[in-house]
């Protein structure tokens, strides 16, 4: 029955991307009892256009998303991805959420789209005609996106990572090692801003950006319904 749950999970997805990147994680924490809330970023989805947005309607969004949450649920926690982590770490020093999980973390400026087309070249390459119709649209929006986007994508990376030193629920940081969007660093750079005394940060050797569909989805799934249950991990 709707309001039983009394733990819930906004998870926000990245730059030019939808829930798709994280449909996995929000599955699994399902079955594990959290209500979950996916909201799309203003301009994302197959049928929106970023060039009509800006980078304060990204937040409006998610934030949309969080209110309602507020005094209906016991706990609340935040998982961002990619650029939804900058997003998830602002809304967590404004709203009472118990535990922050950033995945990917862009905290650092990268050429956004040109990496995205070299990477969706090669995903094609490999899977050829098995890719579902999701993923092409997902693609698309990708390697589609307009420069004002990109711009304000840098916009939001400049005005939201000083948050990161407000941090001070236990947060959970995970990068994967074959991480083509997002340099290492930029997960260590988080880690350290971060004032939080109950904080980590975890090396995935296997995983890819998009950590929640790569080979070591279920390891990311572990990892994050741990820490949500704060369960002591190694």
């Amino acid at each position: 029955m709707e309001g039983t749950k009394l733990k819930a999970c906004l998870l926000i997805h990245g730059f030019t991307g939808s829930p798709y990147e994280i449909e996995p994680l929000a599955e699994a924490l399902r079955q594990e009892g959290y209500a979950v809330e996916m909201p799309i970023l203003a301009g994302h989805g197959h049928d929106e256009d970023l060039q009509d947005v800006c980078w304060t309607d990204w937040i409006s969004s998610a934030e949309q998303a969080l209110k309602p949450m507020v005094g209906k649920y016991e706990e609340i926690n935040i998982v961002g991805f990619s650029m939804g982590s900058l997003i998830a770490t602002y809304l967590s020093t404004q709203y009472p959420v118990a535990r922050l999980v950033l995945l990917s973390p862009a905290i650092y400026y990268i050429n956004y789209r040109q990496l995205f087309e070299n990477m969706s070249v090669a995903i094609k390459k490999r899977f050829k005609d098995s890719l579902s119709d999701e993923f092409k649209q997902y693609v698309a929006k990708a390697t589609n996106t307009p420069l004002r986007s990109v711009i304000d994508f840098r916009r939001l990376t400049q005005q939201l990572s000083p948050y990161l030193e407000q941090v001070s629920v236990p947060t959970l940081i995970l990068q994967g090692k074959k991480d083509m969007l997002v340099e290492p660093d930029s997960a260590r750079h988080a880690y350290e801003a971060i004032k939080s005394p109950d904080k980590k940060l975890l090396f995935l050797e296997n995983s890819p950006h998009i950590m929640c569909r790569g080979e070591e989805h279920e390891l990311v799934n572990e990892y994050v319904i741990d820490f949500l249950k704060g369960v002591n991990q190694s």
